[in-house]
């Protein structure tokens, strides 16, 4: 799998989910009205998501060494990298970066991801429960 998740990094395709306006302004809101959720979603979680997905595959990106997960959300598959630098979050999109930033629906959908991330980050969402 992990020769898939590379091949998948160095896509042009492949955008960081906060290039689309709609999450870029909910990432400066919640940075502003809640600083510790933020830092909490944007910070190395990688014990976390071993908890809430399972085992990662290991990939270096860059000059960083990551752990990465691939989450499923609308039928999308979006790639949740985190380690020692932080947590980005990527999703192959058709078209490229120019046509995700003017994906509305997408945003939205994602913002929502986002959100519900935060929550079983925090230990309160369903990922937390049973």
């Amino acid at each position: 799998m992990s020769g898939e998740i590379v091949e998948v990094l160095s896509r042009s395709d492949t955008v960081d989910v906060f290039s689309n306006p709609l999450v870029a302004l909910w990432m400066r809101e919640k940075a502003k009205r809640d600083p510790v959720a933020f830092c909490r979603l944007v910070q190395d979680n990688s014990e976390r998501y071993v908890r809430l997905l399972g085992k990662p595959e290991k990939v270096r990106w860059g000059q960083e060494m990551y752990a990465i997960w691939e989450v499923e959300e609308l039928g999308v598959p979006f790639l949740i990298l985190s380690g020692e630098c932080g947590s980005v979050f990527l999703l192959n999109y058709p078209g490229g970066e120019r046509a995700f930033a003017n994906d509305r629906k997408m945003g939205s959908a994602i913002t929502a991801l986002l959100e519900r991330m935060l929550l079983d980050l925090s230990g309160f969402g369903a990922g937390n429960r049973g």
